[in-house]
């Protein structure tokens, strides 16, 4: 532990998780702090205010859920919303619970929409912290803008197709092969040849999976679904070609923010988990 980075604890099962954070955040709160309890879905954050209420209630601390009326936020990352679905009273409660896509898409939203925040961001306590800082390392918040382009089915097929060529060769052909959608940067086009190399490296059923007619990203080394995850910029097209499946119009990029980033916001981290796994997974957490 570090008294300028916060503190990590591992509780082991059956030593009771829940009722250990319920404690903790009950000290903080008698030292006038705020806190935000950070967890990796929302149908835990509403399991976790629902258990831990029995004890809040007894120092009459009042807690709440950032989202409203939703067990799904994956939607909420989509595209930028004027008026997204939070529940702003919950930051006149002490403790608020969500996940940390949420908190830290609300962060992005008001940075973006210049809306005054309404709570400091004071201490951040964060169940399965483990699940943050290695399954999601490299999965940072995005607010994104679809946007549609005219030839852009074309633009990419031709491009895929003559990945192995120089961009000049590329932009030459195109200017004369489709010439009302010019004028073609070779910056555009060196990112496209990039993408298109780089899909050839992603595996099916290890780095991604088709459901639906639609490509969705997967943790290499657990198989599982990462909903919240993007790829760089036209990475997911040039798959989606691979496949022959629907494509997905490319997005442009307001804003992001990885979670360590957003975590250092706060004045103080506290991590708890069950599974923090070896002594590299924990220095890697610490650092």
């Amino acid at each position: 532990q570090s008294e300028s980075r916060g503190s990590i604890g591992e509780i082991k099962p059956g030593e009771g998780k829940s009722f250990i954070i319920a404690i903790v955040t009950i000290i903080l709160i008698r030292y006038n702090r705020t806190i935000d309890i950070i967890t990796s879905n929302l149908k835990l954050a509403r399991q976790y205010k629902e258990e831990q209420s029995r004890f809040f209630d007894l120092f009459n601390i009042k807690t709440a859920v950032l989202l409203v009326d939703e067990n799904n936020d994956s939607d909420l990352f989509d595209e930028f919303e004027q008026n997204p679905r939070f529940n702003l009273e919950s930051f006149d409660c002490p403790v608020v619970y969500s996940t940390y896509r949420t908190f830290e898409y609300y962060y992005l939203h008001i940075l973006f929409s210049m809306i005054p925040r309404k709570r400091e961001l004071d201490v951040a306590l964060i169940d399965d912290v483990d699940n943050m800082f290695i399954n999601e390392l490299d999965s940072p918040v995005t607010i994104l803008k679809q946007i549609n382009y005219v030839y852009s089915i074309y633009i990419l097929c031709y491009v895929f197709a003559m990945r192995q060529e120089k961009v000049s060769t590329i932009k030459q052909f195109l200017d004369k092969e489709i010439p009302n959608a010019g004028p073609f940067d070779e910056h555009e086009f060196a990112l496209l040849k990039d993408a298109a190399i780089k899909a050839l490296d992603k595996k099916k059923d290890i780095d991604y999976k088709v459901e639906n007619n639609q490509i969705v990203i997967i943790d290499p080394n657990t198989g599982c679904k990462m909903p919240y995850s993007y790829w760089p910029i036209y990475l997911l097209q040039m798959i989606e070609i691979i496949e022959s499946v629907s494509q997905t119009p490319v997005a442009l990029s307001l804003c992001q923010i990885t979670h360590q980033e957003y975590l250092k916001l706060y004045k103080k981290i506290v991590g708890i988990t069950g599974t923090l796994g070896s002594d590299s997974d924990e220095k890697n957490i610490r650092k």
